[in-house]
């Protein structure tokens, strides 16, 4: 018996006990038929340098909680987590589950790095909603990877909280961060932290910008849906106000790649108009409505236009 929700695949999501924003935004940017099935990275300890800690200790046990629930893969939606342990054991404690399961398991952080990869990018541009200690060591993190960390923005609330990431309106700072990373040049513009809403930022910025503008969630839902797996040539370069610079290619990959313009085009529709739908139900307010429709329809046009030759 086929199931009817989550026909093309159930994605785990485990994201941090008080972050309402991963799970949000991961259900916008999943294709039709697959859906996301959500735990929770749990602590009660009140020092967050410990909390973020937790949350990777005993991964096992989170995940246990999906049950027999048949995943296509899980993705660990916090990416100050990996900032605090540092790529080597964050990424250790998640190969170490993924193996015992025989399931893909990509933290966010990782998920960036795939997808900072997959883009040939060098020069990184942060946005960061984190207190002063955090915001160090995501640029040291990132510097240890590899990349040269061309500019640090900060959008920071309570700087003794990493919870106060979910009470921010980037909307709020979109100017700003425009006139700032007008003149910074970089690869890619980062938008770290899967708690601080981003998708209508990336929108706004990718107008606006002529290189990718990322975040840990849309990256994220990129790689648990295959990311550069499957991706055999080599990173498309979209018109500058393509959504996320081209990136959203990744977590519709399977679908840009296996079917012709007319039906890519059919299924972006189809999506858009549902999301529409299901906003417009749930929300009962005429403003956002509008706005939602706006997004998706600028969304729909930019699946149209044909992508250049790759460099």
């Amino acid at each position: 018996m086929q199931a009817s929700y989550g026909q093309r695949g159930i994605i785990g999501l485990a994201t941090p006990q008080g972050n309402p924003t991963a799970e949000t935004e991961f259900r916008v940017l999943l294709p039709a038929g697959v859906i996301p099935a959500t735990v929770r990275l749990v602590s009660k300890d009140a020092d967050p340098r410990h909390r973020l800690r937790d949350y990777f200790v005993d991964l096992s046990a989170t995940l246990d909680r999906f049950d027999r629930l048949p995943l296509a893969g899980v993705g660990i939606a916090c990416t100050g987590s990996s900032y605090v342990l540092g790529h080597a054991e964050a990424e250790r404690r998640c190969r170490e589950v993924a193996t015992a399961r025989s399931l893909a398991v990509v933290s966010a952080a990782d998920a960036i790095d795939q997808a900072l990869r997959h883009l040939g990018v060098s020069r990184l541009a942060l946005l960061c909603p984190y207190p002063e200690w955090l915001e160090l060591l995501a640029v040291a993190y990132w510097q240890d990877r590899g990349y040269s960390v061309v500019d640090v923005m900060s959008v920071a609330g309570d700087q003794h909280d990493t919870r106060s990431i979910y009470r921010l309106n980037p909307a709020s700072h979109t100017r700003s961060i425009h006139e700032r990373w007008s003149s910074v040049t970089a690869d890619a513009y980062l938008i770290t932290g899967t708690g601080m809403p981003s998708l209508a930022l990336i929108d706004a910025l990718s107008a606006q910008l002529k290189a990718p503008v990322l975040s840990s969630t849309l990256c994220l839902a990129w790689a648990c849906l295959g990311g550069r797996r499957h991706q055999s040539r080599k990173p498309w370069r979209y018109r500058p106000n393509a959504i996320a610079g081209g990136l959203v290619r990744g977590p519709g990959a399977f679908v840009i790649q296996s079917c012709s313009s007319s039906q890519r085009a059919s299924r972006w529709v189809s999506s858009g108009v549902r999301l529409f739908w299901y906003t417009m139900l749930v929300s009962f307010s005429r403003p956002l409505v509008s706005r939602i429709h706006a997004i998706n329809s600028a969304w729909v046009q930019r699946i149209f236009a044909e992508p250049r030759a790759s460099e």
